[in-house]
């Protein structure tokens, strides 16, 4: 994971994370980042509808959860209003 870490201190403007992943999911991994005060914006996207998990990841930080299939406008508002271009 460390060097995952070090990947994000390169000039990263945003993570767009899908919510379930093979070997660990977004959530999980967007911890990581944190833990070490990382501090970068996140879309998640998800296949799945749920409504408390997707609040409970905008609480946690997170500037947007899009549900799957996405919409181009929906993803391109989200990454915008993620690096401050909205």
């Amino acid at each position: 994971m460390s060097s995952s870490l070090n990947r994000l201190k390169a000039p990263t403007s945003c993570l767009l994370l899908d919510v379930s992943m093979p070997g660990m999911s977004g959530p999980d991994l967007y911890q990581s980042p944190i833990a070490a005060q990382i501090h970068l914006p996140v879309v998640f996207i998800t296949g799945v509808e749920d409504e408390s998990a997707r609040s409970r990841l905008i609480q946690q930080g997170a500037t947007d959860c899009l549900l799957k299939p996405l919409q181009d406008d929906a993803l391109q508002d989200a990454l915008a209003h993620a690096i401050g271009e909205a």
